[in-house]
Order: structure tokens, then C-alpha cells, then sequence
């Protein structure tokens, strides 16, 4: 299994939500320059855990977000410490960023974990942008080996071509996991990042981070007929099946030929580890004697498509369905 691949799956794998613990009305503040709003409930969330801070305050002493004022890099990289819950490390990595500039201690923990570069291009009050935002985030995850399920889609963006491999793999990612989307079939990699924008990605990134996950099956009709016909070609053989189709291999698990239903295949989970490597684990299951099944031949299988570029590996357990 040697196969390198950022994924495009049709499997059950578990989609990221952005569904959060929402404070008790009583323990959300007034924002003075956000209400009616249309990031309103984001920003209010992340202010209340901590994540993002106001800018000031009123006359009336108000809460002032600035949520129209670009996010600059010296806001990314402490709010980002704030989300991933990082602590001070003991090794100081970063020579650039101010020992004692309130985002210092942040760019140096950013900088320790390779999360966001603090070196000599480190510029605390140049606004950041949207493709930044996107690598920190992937880089965060792989670098505390955040367990992530997602289906994975390969986004084809008009402005795909103006970021490196690494970026598409960075906004491939927060594309699935629902944390970044583009607008009007454009990412828009190097535009800057309003502060409304950022709290709304570092919401779905504490609901990631906190597993808030809800299952998802991606059925037959969103393969191409091509890959059903393959499918249905090789679903009587059981085993692992690859085949490449334009830009993307297919991998099919399949059980092979069974004489009754009650047969299956299990996603029990699914992620990418640290070293870009997908991992899929899977389980074989079989009626239990006895059980109520239907009398026709099956052939269980489920499908996994993905680009050429990133190692996969696959892990078939067998077990026996336990009758309740």
C-alpha cells in the first residue's frame, strides 16, 4: 500500500462540524460594533473562550471588535497559541520575534512547533493572509497530531494554480474540514483575512479540535459512471482493488461474492498523521448464525478515490456482527 494520495473519499468517514458549546445567553458579552452582524455569534463565541479579544472599548465602555479590520500576523500567531491550546516551551526557537512584545512569547511557541514562521520575514503588523491562515492551521494539526476525520476533496479553485503543492494540501484541508471555503469558485489565497473571517475559521477550529464530529456516508451517486462500472467489474473478488481514473487513484475494499445480506464493511476510522500518511482502518462483518437476513447473493464493498501525492495505508480487521 504504498500509494501516495491526499484524498478524495467515498467512504463514512467523519465530517468535521462546526457545531460548538454555545455559552448561556448571560455569559455572552455585549459587543458594541458587532451586533446584528453577520459573523455576530462567531466573534461572541470566540471572545468568550479566549480565543479573540476586543480592540478597546467604547465611550459607553462597550466591547470594540474591529471585526472589518484585517487580522495582522502578530494577531494570527497568539490567537492560533490560544486555539491549539499551546503552552510556553523551554527551548526558545525564535530570534526574531520580540521578547517582549505582547505577541512575543506566542510567535516563539509558533515558531517551536513549525506552526507559523517567526523568523526574519516575521513582520508582526503586516496583515496576513487567507493561504497563511490555511498552512498554519493544517501545520497545526499535523504538528500536535490532532486525530482528523473528514471526507477528502480534491477543491478545483479558478486561482488553484497560484499556491505550491504544500498550499493545495493546506487549503484541501481546511476545504474538508469545513473551516475555509472560497467564494465564487476562487480561494483567493493571497487576500487578507478581515478579523470577522478569522473568528469565524478559529470557531470551526475549536470545534474540530474539540471532536465535535457528525458521520457521513457518501453514496454510489456521486461516483462517476466510470467508477461504477469498475466497481461493479471487481466487487466479486474479495480484496483491495486499485485503479486510477484521470487525476485520482480508486481503491475499492471489497468482501466479495456472499450467498446472503447481514455481510458488511465498517470504516471504523480514518485520518492523517503527522507525516502526510492517511490511515484507514476498516472492519470485515458477518451475520451471526441464527440472524434474520436476506436470501440473495451481496457483495459489500466501499471505495476510496484520491489523488496521486500522499502516502495511504489500509487496515482490514474481521469480526462477527454481535446480535443485540
Amino acid at each position: 500500500m504504498g500509494k501516495r494520495m491526499v484524498a478524495l473519499s467515498i467512504i463514512a468517514l467523519l465530517l468535521v462540524s462546526a457545531v460548538v458549546v454555545v455559552p448561556a445567553a448571560a455569559e455572552i458579552p455585549t459587543i458594541a460594533d458587532v451586533s446584528g452582524h453577520w459573523a455576530q455569534e462567531e466573534i461572541q463565541q470566540v471572545y468568550v473562550r479566549g480565543i479573540m479579544q476586543g480592540i478597546g472599548t467604547d465611550e459607553a465602555g462597550q466591547i470594540l471588535f474591529a471585526p472589518r479590520e484585517n487580522v495582522t500576523q502578530a494577531q494570527l500567531v497568539v490567537a492560533l497559541t490560544r486555539v491549539f491550546g499551546l503552552e510556553p516551551l523551554a527551548e526558545d526557537k525564535s530570534k526574531s520575534a520580540g521578547a517582549n512584545a505582547w505577541y512575543g512569547e506566542a510567535a516563539r511557541i509558533m515558531a517551536a512547533y513549525g506552526i507559523f514562521p517567526t523568523d526574519d520575514l516575521f513582520t508582526p503588523e503586516r496583515p496576513v493572509t487567507r493561504l497563511e491562515v490555511a498552512r498554519a492551521i493544517d501545520q497545526g494539526v499535523k504538528a500536535l497530531e490532532i486525530p482528523v476525520f473528514t471526507t477528502q476533496i480534491w477543491p478545483q479553485y479558478e486561482d488553484w494554480n497560484e499556491v505550491d503543492q504544500a498550499g493545495k494540501i493546506a487549503i484541501a484541508f481546511v476545504f474538508n474540514a469545513g473551516i475555509m471555503q472560497g467564494h465564487d469558485n476562487r480561494f483567493k489565497p493571497s487576500a487578507s483575512i478581515t478579523r470577522a473571517e478569522l473568528a469565524c475559521v478559529l470557531e470551526r477550529t475549536a470545534a474540530m479540535i474539540a471532536g465535535v464530529t457528525e458521520e457521513m456516508k457518501i453514496g454510489t451517486e456521486n461516483m462517476s459512471a466510470e467508477i461504477q462500472a469498475w466497481a461493479q467489474e471487481n466487487k466479486m473478488v474479495e480484496g483491495i482493488h486499485q485503479q486510477q481514473f484521470g487525476a485520482f487513484d480508486v481503491y475499492m475494499l471489497a468482501m466479495g461474492e456472499k450467498p446472503t445480506g447481514g455481510y458488511s464493511i465498517v470504516i471504523h476510522n480514518a485520518w492523517r498523521d503527522q507525516d502526510d500518511i492517511y490511515r484507514v482502518k476498516a472492519q470485515y462483518q458477518y451475520p451471526n448464525p441464527g440472524d434474520a437476513v436476506i436470501m440473495v447473493i451481496t457483495y459489500p464493498y466501499e471505495l476510496i478515490a484520491i489523488p496521486a501525492g500522499s502516502v495511504m495505508e489500509i487496515e482490514i480487521s474481521t469480526s462477527q456482527v454481535i446480535s443485540g
